[in-house]
């Protein structure tokens, strides 16, 4: 008897099946209009899922140190805790659930304008960027709402289950490929993104992610070319600016910076070095809009050439005969240069594996009599004083002004005074 085929049809993707669902309720709709339409929702439910996912895992962190529960609300609206890990800031009426809760209802077209104009004005790297007209007359409400509940099928959170982390960028390179096929006119496809220039969006939004490691040496798979439109610069100007980058990220200290040679400043005339600070100067800002903060100091103090009145206070640690100063930032908590750690062979058997890490990480950072050399950045104050102390410690009860007052105390008051 002859065997019963069974060969099945090929599954599909993610992106294949958005995109079946998707054209279908495109109806009369130009595919060149439709796709800023669909293209920009799906911007939307990205940004949402990494903030909510931000948002879960702060709740997490200040339950483990300790926080009370009526305390922890004030902490999750607090946007530094989501710029300092590189995360948009989504306003509570820009996140998806809102968007999602409203898809049935005949306003929802103006409330994603809303979302849009919202979260620009919320993340400066971001204005001009995100589409608008949600709310025409000419696109229909009822399959906008059936959009809104299909694109809330997609998750961008580590814990999703649609495969690969760049799910972002292979639906944005899936949609904007058939979108170019089906666009017609003389201008048919001249914005369709290759997917170098996809892989560059997910990269922008995601600039910290992908990190491997070999041995002792940590490799960035990411890396950012600084480019002239007129190939000006020759190897004079180049030795110039590679020495220029290589000290001011070595001074900044948010990472270990490591050179195969010693870069030479070379030799340029007073006017050519003036051309290139200023393009040093561009190159600061525009990585530093990217999300890329190399070149910033870990300390927002030292940032600015003048400290605004407001600035986080200097708080210290005082235990075991140690004195420790360190403030918050935008990105953590900084333990300043000259704090006096604890000796690592006098830590508590029951320190954090993290404090030990650390302490390695940091060894080129500090001298023979265990005081720091430069500015070390962390995650978080606790996370700061266990590597001061070399034990488990609560940072917003340890951290201290001069004159006793905690840093859960200042954070109290703070978020009283709103």
């Amino acid at each position: 008897m002859a065997r019963k085929s069974t060969s099945t049809k090929p599954q599909r993707t993610l992106e294949q099946t958005l995109w079946d669902a998707a054209d279908k309720l495109r109806g009369n709709q130009e595919p060149s209009e439709y796709k800023h339409v669909v293209l920009g929702l799906v911007f939307l439910k990205y940004v949402s899922d990494r903030f909510e996912e931000r948002r879960a895992q702060l709740k997490e962190e200040l339950a483990a140190e300790g926080i009370k529960p009526e305390r922890i609300d004030g902490f999750l609206e607090d946007r530094d805790e989501y710029a300092s890990q590189n995360v948009f800031w989504v306003p509570a009426a820009a996140r998806w659930g809102t968007i999602q809760d409203a898809a049935k209802q005949p306003e929802i077209g103006e409330l994603i304008d809303t979302a849009m104009d919202l979260i620009e004005k919320e993340n400066p790297t971001l204005k001009g960027v995100l589409p608008r007209n949600y709310g025409r007359d000419g696109l229909d409400k009822k399959r906008l709402g059936e959009l809104v509940d299909l694109i809330g099928s997609i998750g961008f959170t580590a814990t999703d289950d649609h495969g690969a982390d760049d799910v972002l960028g292979r639906v944005y390179e899936y949609f904007l490929g058939q979108f170019a096929g089906k666009e017609t006119g003389k201008d048919a496809g001249a914005f369709y993104t290759p997917r170098s220039v996809v892989k560059t969006l997910v990269e922008m939004l995601e600039p910290y992610k992908g990190r491997v490691y070999e041995e002792k040496l940590d490799y960035w798979t990411h890396a950012i070319a600084l480019v002239t439109s007129n190939n000006s610069f020759g190897p004079t100007e180049i030795s110039y600016l590679e020495n220029q980058f290589t000290n001011i990220a070595k001074d900044a200290g948010r990472y270990q910076v490591t050179n195969g040679n010693d870069p030479s400043p070379g030799t340029v005339t007073e006017e050519k070095q003036a051309e290139l600070d200023e393009f040093i100067d561009y190159a600061r800002l525009i990585t530093g809009a990217l999300g890329y903060r190399v070149f910033e100091p870990v300390d927002d103090v030292k940032a600015r050439d003048k400290p605004l009145g407001g600035a986080e206070p200097t708080l210290q640690l005082t235990g075991y005969g140690l004195l420790a100063r360190g403030r918050q930032t935008a990105d953590g908590f900084v333990v300043l240069a000259g704090s006096l750690l604890r000796p690592i062979d006098e830590f508590v058997p029951s320190a954090p594996s993290a404090a030990y890490n650390d302490r390695e990480k940091y060894a080129d950072r500090i001298d023979a009599e265990n005081r720091l050399t430069a500015d070390v950045l962390f995650r978080s104050p606790s996370g700061a004083a266990s590597f001061v102390y070399g034990r488990s410690a609560n940072g917003f009860a340890e951290w201290k002004t001069s004159d006793g007052r905690t840093l859960g105390d200042l954070e109290q008051r703070e978020q009283q005074a709103i």
